[in-house]
């Protein structure tokens, strides 16, 4: 039986990985690139090979006028938006809870009424999710959420990142999960009021990041751009039957022309050796191997069928 996959990608502004501080921000004069030309890039790929993707928006980012065009195009061609917050603070777990729920309810009512259409899907940013988003989301009739990381070698990333790159007046802006979170299930699941427990009552499904066994590392595409990485991930992942669930970054189809000689951060840097023209490549070929072994789906459709699945099975 072919597998479920989906094709993802954060919109969450690169230019939050252009500075160096880790507070991002959605009013850099070059965060309109991430609408007229990043996303303009990946939605030419996708129709390339005829694949329909999930986009996870920031609020805040379809306050202008020409992003709320582009936006209305995507979900145009067939795609999904789905909700990242409405200002994709690093901090926002730690917000107090009337907090959370105002940004996650101003996210999603701005892209309602932008694209015309109810939002189904969260993700939560940095991946910090708990209890009280949880009760969020359900009372907001959400299907899915995607923000479920059981890697540690994430963790540790965090820290290094935190330790190296962000002075003390910074550090509060990176959030971590609680450690608990690493014995989360790593196939779909129904969360009990515990995030981290699997419940036999259906609800709102969490579908994990895809995790790499016992290396415990994240497929998220950034991470595997090594030809040989990618190749070794990919049978991983396929072989223990997780839901496809390929997460890129608008900075990904970023090109040195579009930021000239700005300072840019560690892993924007390592983006940039290798050419647009050579990313966009391999993403290619990515996706073609994607079409063969799995029903590439928005996320929506996929939680509509795993649901579907577990109705009958009920």
């Amino acid at each position: 039986m072919i597998k479920l996959g989906s094709i993802n990608m954060d919109v969450d502004a690169f230019t939050g990985s252009l500075l160096h501080d880790g507070t991002g921000t959605h009013n850099h004069p070059l965060n309109s690139i991430t609408y007229t030309k990043l996303i303009m890039r990946f939605l030419e790929l996708l129709d390339r090979h005829d694949i329909r993707a999930t986009f996870f928006v920031v609020g805040k980012d379809l306050t202008k006028k020409e992003n709320r065009r582009i936006a209305r195009t995507i979900v145009e061609a067939g795609h999904e938006i789905a909700n990242h917050t409405m200002n994709h603070w690093q901090w926002f777990s730690t917000l107090k809870k009337k907090e959370k729920e105002e940004e996650i309810t101003s996210g999603q009512k701005i892209i309602e009424d932008t694209v015309g259409k109810p939002v189904k899907g969260f993700r939560a940013p940095g991946y910090t999710i708990d209890r009280e988003i949880l009760d969020i989301l359900r009372d907001c009739g959400y299907s899915y959420d995607l923000s479920v990381n059981t890697s540690l070698f994430y963790l540790l990333a965090k820290y290094i990142y935190s330790f190296y790159f962000l002075d003390k007046n910074h550090k509060r802006y990176l959030t971590y999960q609680n450690p608990r979170i690493y014995f989360a299930p790593t196939l779909p699941y129904y969360p009990d009021t515990d995030v981290y427990v699997q419940s036999d009552k259906l609800g709102l499904l969490e579908i994990p990041i895809n995790v790499v066994p016992i290396l415990n590392v994240p497929c998220v595409s950034w991470i595997t751009t090594n030809t040989m990485l990618n190749t070794v991930f990919y049978w991983t992942i396929k072989n223990t039957n997780q839901v496809l669930n390929f997460e890129l970054h608008d900075f990904e189809f970023i090109s040195h022309e579009d930021i000239g000689p700005l300072e840019s951060s560690f892993s924007l840097q390592r983006m940039l050796k290798t050419s647009l023209k050579e990313r966009m490549e391999r993403l290619s070929d990515r996706f073609e191997r994607f079409k063969k072994d799995y029903q590439l789906l928005t996320m929506s459709e996929i939680a509509e069928k795993i649901n579907a699945s577990a109705c009958v099975k009920g």
